[in-house]
């Protein structure tokens, strides 16, 4: 009489072992995807959210844009909130009547995705101030009825690093008519630091990514990396020296003109 086996032998014990670990290889970078498709999509509430609030400060401001006069000022800092001075005052800082407090605001200010790269050296973000959010100068501080095609005019786009300051990108470098410059940057390792926040593994082309805007008129969308140009920001070329349609592979100090400031 044959005696009942029980349990399994060591190669059938392997099988189930090599079964799992494939299906743990296919599902991981589905998971990973999964992940980022969130947290993309919470980015962009953020900026929806944003935008909303912009729209209801034109509405009060008589038409215009908030205002930001340095390039670099402190985001989110309760000491300046408290006791406003327009020389140091960051444009996000005139939003803040528009959410429940800086406390809420300040859930809102940056990417869930951005952060992966730890910004370090001075700036580094704190409990108030941590964003990854940066204004569009080219528009700051003018009347949305001067914006030509505000719902295909970028206010705000995002970077991979988290800092405890409010940047202007583009920069304005002044001069005469007014220059700005700085709307992309590559640092070669990942392709374009700007709006490619969101990047997916596996995705098609490699390093396929993109990166969450808020426009003028208040709405918000995904852009793919590479889909941008400087006409998105609202600057024209300077004749034989750039183009309103130059890719993101110029130089970070390409110049332009802005397109508002006549």
């Amino acid at each position: 009489m044959n005696k009942r086996r029980n349990g399994f032998t060591l190669v059938e014990l392997l099988v189930v072992v090599g079964i799992i670990a494939a299906l743990i290889a296919m599902l991981l970078p589905a998971l990973a995807r999964a992940r980022e498709a969130a947290k993309a999509t919470q980015c962009l509430s953020n900026l929806r959210q944003i935008g909303e609030a912009l729209v209801m400060y034109t509405n009060e401001n008589k038409g215009y844009l908030p205002v930001q006069y340095n390039d670099v000022t402190p985001f989110a800092d309760p000491a300046v909130y408290d006791t406003p001075n327009y020389l140091n005052w960051s444009c996000f800082a005139s939003l803040i009547p528009y959410f429940n407090g800086i406390d809420s605001a300040a859930a809102i200010w940056f990417c869930p995705s951005a952060g992966e790269y730890t910004w370090t050296g001075w700036g580094e973000p704190t409990g108030f101030s941590d964003t990854n959010y940066m204004v569009n100068s080219v528009v700051l501080g003018r009347p949305v009825s001067r914006i030509t095609g505000s719902s295909d005019i970028i206010w705000v786009q995002e970077d991979r690093f988290c800092w405890s300051y409010a940047w202007r990108r583009p920069v304005f470098n002044g001069g005469s008519p007014p220059i700005y410059s700085d709307w992309c940057f590559d640092n070669g390792s990942w392709g374009q630091e700007y709006s490619n926040v969101h990047y997916v593994a596996g995705s098609p082309g490699g390093n396929q990514g993109g990166g969450n805007l808020a426009f003028v008129d208040g709405h918000a969308e995904f852009r793919e990396v590479g889909s941008l140009h400087p006409s998105d920001f609202g600057m024209i070329g300077i004749p034989g020296v750039s183009n309103s349609n130059d890719p993101d592979t110029v130089g970070q100090g390409q110049p332009y003109y802005g397109a508002f400031d006549n």
